[in-house]
């Protein structure tokens, strides 16, 4: 390949090259004598120039652009973090109530369980007793016991159950995993091009199994509606 002044080289120019180097590969027989090995080690060295010029066009587009990715994400986190700190902080409350509320309703239906059992109990002893009382030839006394008997039933049957709060009826609580940035500087290069968005997919699919240098896992509850 025929030389040229690298340093004055466009990624136009670059690109002719790749086109002669790859025709210099499909040409190339064998080294047979030093000549040979000359042509082809000064064929190496140049390409060596070529690939540093590359790096002086690239390298500092690239660092201008990882820069400004840094500041966008560092401007980004200065009105996303405030917001998503205030979005947990409620989430968490949230969460607790709805926590409460439902200890309170299972609280609600075990003791109407229990209160049904007794009186249902008290129901079986009074009919009992009004047997007792027929077969004995009371039949006044047995009257009285049924009416007992009756009120209990009214009351049996007036005791409404503990209706379902509207936020629990048709709603529970679920896991969201998302990503978290720790530590910017010490992120695998390979993740560089991710953005929050590719990460946040990443820790919702590996949920706390999550291993990337810098970044880790985050898991919340929160209220969701399953008829959405």
């Amino acid at each position: 390949m025929t030389d040229k002044k690298v340093e004055s080289m466009d990624a136009t120019d670059v690109e002719s090259i790749i086109v002669r180097a790859k025709k210099s590969i499909l040409d190339f027989k064998r080294i047979e004598n030093d000549d040979d090995m000359n042509v082809v080690q000064n064929s190496r060295n140049y390409i060596k120039r070529v690939l540093k010029r590359v790096d002086e066009l690239f390298d500092p587009i690239i660092v201008k652009i990882r820069d400004s990715l840094k500041t966008s994400r560092e401007q980004k986190a200065l009105l996303a973090d405030p917001l998503m700190d205030t979005d947990r902080f409620y989430a968490t409350k949230l969460s607790v109530y709805l926590t409460e509320k439902v200890k309170k309703k299972e609280e609600d239906e075990r003791k109407i369980r229990e209160e049904e059992a007794r009186r249902k109990r008290k129901l079986e002893k009074k009919f009992g007793e009004a047997a007792k009382l027929e077969n004995e030839g009371k039949k006044d006394q047995a009257h009285a016991v049924m009416e007992e008997v009756e009120e209990i039933e009214e009351k049996l049957e007036e005791k409404a159950p503990v209706p379902i709060a509207p936020e629990l009826q048709h709603g529970h609580m679920r896991e969201q995993w998302s990503a978290e940035v720790i530590k910017e500087s010490i992120i695998p290069r390979k993740y560089w091009n991710l953005d929050l968005a590719l990460l946040n997919r990443t820790a919702r699919a590996q949920k706390d199994k999550m291993r990337i240098p810098g970044v880790k896992a985050v898991k919340r509850m929160i209220p969701v509606d399953s008829q959405r």
